[in-house]
């Protein structure tokens, strides 16, 4: 293919090259991102199949990715794992035709399901759709296993998978809500076309049911089992349900009634209304803000009351070990900031302006002890700094 003449990664600087392009791709947009991604894909398994980091200096493809190109390893990996799935063969710069107008994002969500299952998806379903498909399918494979188990060990005669869930089908709300619909299609049946939009509304959609996924998609509906995608049309759909029960007389509600043992018109009780009403969110009403009454603030050493202070807060100094009592000594009347100690007349003043968490008690003007202390012992203020 010509397109790929100018895929010759046969040097650690080629790959250099491309690998930085490829990265300018990636950021250029969703869709272009798929392409990058294949393109790096291509690119890092040529540099690990030809050993080409080596040329480098590294020992391994990983190191190269992230020491010259910021790729971790899960990062590369995945890369690889894409350029697999999504190229063309399998190994090639180049993104498949059926795979163009996925995102990258899709792209990497659908590497855990099995190829058959992938070409069924909407190229333009969200991630977050995609995603929890996928795991709906994963628990349905599980409760399909399950059954399967539980058929064998019994005996039961093992069924077509579209008369296996037929039931199912039409139990699904989605499909119910449409039954009457369905039920003309039974009675005098067109075409499938017409049969497809009895059943969907726009003609394509899907389905997660206990042990299977269902796919509308154009004339065929695809109902997925354990990962096996198994095609049937439309009319196909109304013959299993005929199986199930042969038309009579009866009502598109007496029928769905004899055929699911369900009320096709059941109306949800009034309590659960109610309490549905009141699981849904109510616009919040605006706020009346009220002002708390701010306590007035209580600059350190200024009166307070004593239940104005937390116990924790506003401990009694206790002594230091290690600082008993200090020689008295002369200071200097500046040095000195008066602050009589609450509740107690024994000392003239407390200056803690020299050591933060230091309390030098006076007397006459003679240092006579010092404390430590985390707190002023008269307004419980926090002594981080010398105060003023």
């Amino acid at each position: 293919m010509e397109e790929l003449t100018q895929w010759t990664i046969d040097t650690l600087d080629k790959a250099r090259e491309q690998i930085n392009k490829s990265t300018e791709t990636v950021k250029d947009g969703l869709t272009k991102a798929a392409t990058g991604f294949i393109e790096l894909g291509y690119t890092f398994r040529q540099v690990n199949e030809k050993k080409l980091y080596a040329e480098g200096g590294y020992e391994t493809l990983q190191e190269y990715a992230m020491q010259e190109h910021g790729y971790s390893a899960s990062q590369v990996s995945r890369f690889q794992e894409l350029n697999k799935e999504y190229s063309v063969d399998g190994n090639t710069p180049l993104l498949d035709d059926k795979w163009k107008g996925y995102s990258q994002s899709n792209l990497v969500e659908m590497l855990k399901l099995p190829e058959q299952i992938r070409e069924v998806i909407e190229p333009d379903m969200k991630r977050d759709d995609l995603r929890q498909l996928t795991k709906d399918i994963e628990s349905a494979n599980e409760a399909a296993k399950e059954e399967e188990f539980i058929n064998t060990i019994t005996g039961a005669e093992e069924e077509e998978p579209v008369d296996r869930v037929i039931l199912d089908i039409i139990k699904a709300p989605k499909v119910k809500e449409r039954f009457e619909k369905i039920f003309d299609q039974l009675m005098n049946q067109g075409t499938d076309r017409d049969i497809c939009m009895a059943f969907t509304e726009n003609g394509f959609g899907n389905l997660s049911l206990r042990t299977s996924t269902i796919f509308f998609k154009g004339n065929m509906v695809k109902i997925v089992i354990n990962d096996v995608v198994h095609n049937y049309s439309y009319s196909d759909l109304l013959d299993a349900m005929r199986k199930k029960r042969m038309t009579g007389g009866e009502t598109a509600a007496e029928y769905y009634e004899n055929l699911t043992g369900e009320n096709l018109h059941e109306k949800i009780p009034a309590s659960n209304v109610e309490k549905a009403a009141s699981s849904e969110k109510e616009t919040p009403k605006p706020k009346t803000e009220t002002k708390k009454a701010e306590k007035p603030e209580v600059k350190h050493c200024e009166t307070a009351k004593e239940e104005d202070k937390p116990e924790e807060e506003n401990p009694l100094p206790k002594p230091a070990d290690d600082i008993d009592v200090v020689d008295p000594g002369e200071v200097e009347a500046a040095d000195i900031k008066e602050c009589k100690i609450y509740g107690e007349g024994t000392f003239d003043y407390i200056n803690t302006s020299h050591f933060a968490k230091e309390m030098y008690i006076f007397k006459g003007g003679t240092r006579i002890a010092s404390y430590k202390v985390n707190f002023c012992p008269k307004c419980g203020a926090r002594l981080g700094e010398a105060h003023e």
